[in-house]
């Protein structure tokens, strides 16, 4: 549970790790006054349905009065604004789709309502993860959506007019969910000579500070996770991307280990994520997602010819596949591989870990 600006109470029930990616689904409960400026999201849509209090909307330009039982749904990137206009604080249910949203939740929710609010904090996360602030102002108690009116009919609510998500947005944010249906990679038998040997003396470029040793990192417990590249909103994926058993999914897995960073760390081991795709790209995606640890680079293939890493060709490029290396002692212990599920198999690396430091 945290508390949002304003003294908006809020409860995360399901978020893209329980979901695949899918939902987002939090219950809150906005106060007396309390009301959002003017906004859209980019890359989800919002449905809010009122378990108590009253909440006038105006969405896409239409206004309408919410009462206990009602719902409406806000597309993509569809402007909309509102706030509690009832005599006591309210209580709604949220549904964002896809998930990804509830990381602003946490980044910027504070663990007392009575913490002080630092805004422009609020309003950098909020452009991060993918909120435009139409209307002059921060997402704050004391400013006013637009105006909303008090008369508006609660049938009007079904007659909310859908417009298009912008496609630019729709890309990019469009790659934290996995489509339906992708090929599912096998096990070829590429990473089998892997468990048991030495991590090599390789000095890799990385997105926080200087370079890193990979052996050096190796000598206490490393996990370093290997993906073929991100997408992101200026950069097109090679042509039949998701045909290509196990190339889909570098963002939930990027944001997966991101979710798990703490928990990686509290079990003895240092993360890292790698890839071979270019260094300016991997730089702006990790700024984008504010990865917590670096993402190395290794657009030479240096661990393909010093480890043996299995690799594919698409677009012109030669990229990795898609796997996980646990090394202890410069040594490697342990390698997932194939990955089935990248936005949920960061839970259970975190899983294996426990389990070994809880052997005798």
């Amino acid at each position: 549970m945290v508390w949002m600006p304003g003294g908006v109470r809020t409860e995360i029930h399901l978020d893209a790790e329980r979901t695949h990616g899918s939902l987002c689904l939090l219950v809150d409960e906005p106060p007396v006054a309390w009301s959002l400026p003017a906004h859209r999201h980019l890359g989800e849509s919002e449905t809010i349905h009122v378990i108590e209090g009253e909440f006038e909307m105006n969405v896409a330009g239409e206004r309408s009065l919410l009462c206990p039982g009602e719902t409406v749904h806000v597309p993509a990137g569809v402007v909309h604004g509102g706030g509690n206009v009832g005599t006591q604080a309210g209580r709604r249910l949220v549904l964002f789709h896809p998930a990804g949203v509830e990381r602003f939740f946490r980044e910027v929710g504070a663990a007392a309502p009575s913490e002080p609010v630092d805004v422009p904090a609020v309003l950098a996360s909020a452009a991060r993860h993918g909120w435009e602030f139409i209307s002059a102002g921060t997402p704050d108690v004391e400013v006013a959506a637009e105006p909303v009116i008090r008369s508006a009919r609660a049938s009007e609510i079904g007659r909310v007019t859908a417009s298009p998500e912008p496609p630019e947005h729709a890309g990019s944010r469009g790659l934290h969910r996995l489509p339906p249906d992708l090929p599912v990679p096998e096990d070829d038998g590429a990473a089998e000579h892997l468990p048991g040997t030495s991590v090599p003396d390789v000095r890799l470029a990385a997105t926080q500070g200087e370079p890193v040793d990979l052996a050096r990192a190796a000598q206490g417990t490393l996990v370093l996770y290997v993906y073929p590249r991100t997408g992101g909103p200026d950069v097109a994926l090679p042509t039949y991307w998701d045909e290509i058993p196990g190339a889909r999914g570098c963002t939930p897995e990027n944001c997966a280990f991101r979710d798990h960073a703490r928990e990686l760390t509290a079990a003895g081991a240092r993360v890292y994520g790698l890839s071979a795709q270019p260094p300016g790209e991997q730089r702006a995606f990790a700024e984008r997602e504010a990865m917590p640890y670096p993402l190395l680079n290794d657009h030479e293939l240096l661990l393909a010819d010093r480890l043996g890493l299995p690799t594919f060709e698409a677009g012109g490029q030669r990229l990795y596949r898609r796997l996980t290396l646990i090394a202890r002692r410069r040594r490697i212990e342990h390698v997932f591989y194939p990955v089935t599920d990248p936005a949920r198999y960061a839970a259970e690396v975190l899983e294996w870990l426990q389990r070994q430091s809880a052997k005798p």
